[in-house]
């Protein structure tokens, strides 16, 4: 920091500043350590507040892009790596994984498999505790087998969800490959290919 620096930083004169001999030989752009200020006690009082603001920062200095792991599962439908940068600040890097010694990415606009849960990297603390907190407390009743059914013309996919004891979006998430293309359109049921229907062991009633 220079002479110049402290002045217009502490708002003082350079003639407050008490300089010893060698500090005097210096221009007041040459940067230096430090100096002792003499200056008014209401000015005092203002350079302390900002002298301690200074030692604690260099007490505790802020951790640079420190990361915070946390799990979340799928459970919205159309759920994508862009999504959960955007809404969640989701670190790039918790959408890339090692498989057989190569780096695989998710692409931005992949629509992650319903009901699978990933750990996720984050800057914020905040968000991390949050998010893992609402993992572990949320209730998600997981498949213990799927079956196929290939629908009927004129089925409709609140019937066959009622029919099979599961919701509309258990449907539609588990079958994203259908439906995500389609804006998961409640009122498409394809008839040329099985739907995958998870079962329960107890029927469902949400």
């Amino acid at each position: 920091m220079s002479i110049n620096d402290i002045c217009e930083y502490y708002d003082i004169k350079p003639s407050e500043l008490r300089l010893d001999s060698y500090l005097k030989k210096i221009s007041a752009g040459d940067t230096i350590d430090g100096v002792d200020v003499t200056v008014k006690n209401d000015k005092a009082e203002v350079i302390e507040e900002k002298m301690e603001e200074v030692r604690k920062i260099h007490e505790n200095p802020p951790v640079v892009n420190k990361e915070y792991s946390f799990q979340y599962r799928v459970t919205d439908l159309g759920m994508t790596p862009e999504k959960l940068v955007k809404d969640h600040g989701v670190l790039h890097k918790s959408f890339e994984y090692e498989k057989d010694g190569k780096k695989i990415i998710y692409p931005s606009d992949y629509v992650l498999p319903y009901g699978e849960v990933f750990t996720l990297y984050t800057n914020n603390p905040t968000v991390a505790d949050r998010m893992q907190r609402i993992f572990e407390e949320e209730q998600f009743q997981e498949p213990i087998d799927f079956e196929y059914y290939l629908a009927k013309q004129g089925e409709r996919l609140p019937d066959i969800a009622r029919d099979k004891g599961v919701s509309v979006i258990d449907i539609m998430g588990y079958n994203s490959d259908i439906y995500a293309p389609r804006n998961f359109d409640i009122n498409y049921v394809p008839l040329d290919r099985p739907l995958k229907i998870p079962k329960y062991e107890m029927v469902k009633t949400r």
